[in-house]
């Protein structure tokens, strides 16, 4: 398989040492924080430190009203005393009040009396007098409803900062969750990363690849994520629109297929040399889990297609008085209406023999082969011309009818029919009838002798114009969806299109349209006989 990829396990065996020894002092600078915070008494006053030499810090100043604390000069911060039960301790600390001074109230005779000796503050039994305490900063700071963290989880989140930071820096983060390795008996090594076992996970069904069979191998998706081999397989791996099969690898390991420009549809190469029919409409292989429609001539339909079928001439009448519409509100009405006949494809070839057109269908797209505009064009009337050096009397040579051919301009025309192939959904019919419908237009102005690229340009150009104008009427339909596609199909013919008659034809038609319009564009090319040399 071209996307395998393994990935390697192994144990840690080798730098073990280097991180129990990382992990350890980690630890014990954790735990020394943590042993070192100062312990509140018993009645919640502040204790007495050492000097600032010891292990400890000297003592705090007390907080402001604000809640601060001061920074002790060691650089470890003075933890607010807090209305909790401390792990390991069986006490509970009790609000201490501050103490108030005594107080003396002035006597009748205004000396100041002392307060009874039993009303003044001494301090207790068998107790140090303790200093008068300030107001915690976790009184002034429970007002505002901020909670505290307790003094020990501080210390542990910075341990779990530095570990992460190592993580990182050494390059033993895991390339799943983001932590570090740590002391797991083996990692996976993939995708120039280092991975959990557990992390390493597919990112189709997100289980982990390392439970795929001990097989060792994945494959990469598009989005540069591992897959188990099937889920890749299920989610990328091209699927043939004829038989419904993953493609085969060929001899090389690599994935051939055939895909349509426009639909985007991928078959194995093997369909387009077996019997498998096309959509005379919109070019599509069948699929074989499919029933197509089957015409008399050998056509086939596809079921979407058959849904706006057009079958005989009956059927395309309101088609046709809609397109010759189109003409009018374009400017272009014609001066008579020539009849629609939908015809089988021996009789339209026939009389494209007659009309000398068979010798562009080789270049020409569906337009040549499917439908004709059937015209008489007089371009030269027999006249009569006496022999040279004989007379007018009796026995003279008898005069000769000769043809003499009429100039362009005073050719005269007629169209007998236009004739279309039976059996073709309304929008490729009415591509078709618009196309000759334009080259009906130039027969009834009596225009003969155009060059063959401006006259299918201009009827390319026509046929575009009335697709574009049929988006609203194919939003409204039972599948609005497909016909909108199919709409874009059909212009998507027209403007790919590479045949220097109606594909270059096409383009030059349209890049004049956009400068002045079509009616004006159609009275140049019929003056004049050439494309006009505007310039943008």
């Amino acid at each position: 398989m071209a996307n395998r990829h393994y990935y390697a396990t192994s144990d840690l065996e080798e730098d073990l040492a280097l991180k129990l020894a990382l992990e350890a002092s980690l630890a014990d600078a954790g735990s020394a924080a943590v042993g070192d915070a100062p312990r509140p008494s018993a009645r919640g006053s502040s204790a007495q430190h050492p000097a600032h030499g010891s292990n400890s810090y000297p003592a705090p100043y007390s907080g402001s009203g604000n809640g601060a604390v001061q920074q002790p000069p060691c650089g470890y911060p003075v933890l607010p005393v807090q209305q909790q039960h401390y792990p390991g301790s069986s006490q509970h600390p009790q609000q201490q009040h501050p103490r108030l001074p005594p107080q003396s109230t002035p006597a009748a005779g205004g000396r100041p009396q002392q307060q009874p000796q039993h009303q003044q503050h001494q301090p207790a039994v068998g107790r140090p007098q303790q200093p008068p305490q300030q107001p915690h900063a976790q009184e002034s700071s429970s007002s505002n409803g901020a909670a505290k963290q307790p003094f020990w989880q501080k210390p542990l989140k910075l341990l779990d900062s530095a570990v992460q930071k190592m993580a990182a820096d050494t390059g033993t983060q895991c390339g799943g969750c983001g932590k570090w390795l740590g002391m797991t008996s083996g990692y996976v090594r993939a995708l120039d990363r280092q991975w959990h076992p557990q992390c390493f996970r597919c990112a189709g069904c997100h289980q982990p690849l390392t439970l795929d069979g001990g097989a060792n191998t994945f494959a990469v998706g598009h989005d540069q994520l591992p897959y188990h081999e099937a889920c890749h397989k299920q989610l990328f791996h091209p699927v043939c629109s004829v038989c419904g099969h993953f493609i085969p690898e060929g001899p090389s390991g690599h994935t051939e297929w055939r895909e349509h420009p426009f639909w985007r549809l991928k078959q194995c190469p093997s369909h387009y040399a077996d019997s498998t029919v096309s959509c005379c409409s919109c070019g599509r292989l069948q699929p074989q889990a499919d029933e197509w429609a089957s015409l008399q001539d050998g056509r086939h339909l596809c079921l979407e297609c058959l849904d706006t079928l057009v079958v005989d001439s009956k059927d395309a009448q309101p088609l046709y008085d809609e397109i010759l519409s189109f003409f009018a509100h374009m400017g272009m009405p014609h001066p008579y209406k020539a009849p629609l006949l939908l015809v089988e494809g021996p009789v339209l070839d026939e009389y494209a023999h007659k009309e000398g057109r068979q010798q562009d269908a080789e270049h020409a797209p569906m337009f040549s082969v499917r439908g004709l505009c059937v015209a008489h064009v007089y371009t030269s009337i027999p006249s009569v011309v006496r022999a040279a050096g004989q007379g007018l009397g009796f026995g003279a040579a008898p005069v000769s009818s000769i043809a003499t051919r009429m100039p362009r301009l005073q050719q005269h025309c007629s169209v007998s029919a236009l004739l279309v192939m039976y059996g073709l959904p309304r929008l490729l019919l009415g591509s078709i009838v618009a196309h000759e419908l334009m080259h009906a237009y130039l027969r009834m102005r009596h225009v003969t002798g155009l060059p063959l690229q401006a006259e299918e340009g201009l009827c390319q150009l026509v046929a575009m114009l009335w697709l574009d104008s049929q988006d609203y009427w194919a939003k409204q339909q039972q599948q609005g969806a497909y016909q909108q596609r199919l709409l874009s199909y059909l212009g998507y013919q027209i403007r790919t299109d590479t045949s220097e008659v109606y594909g270059d034809g096409f383009r030059i038609a349209m890049e004049k349209f956009q400068m002045r319009g079509l009616k004006a564009l159609v009275e140049h090319v019929i003056a004049h006989g050439a494309w006009p040399s505007w310039s943008a």
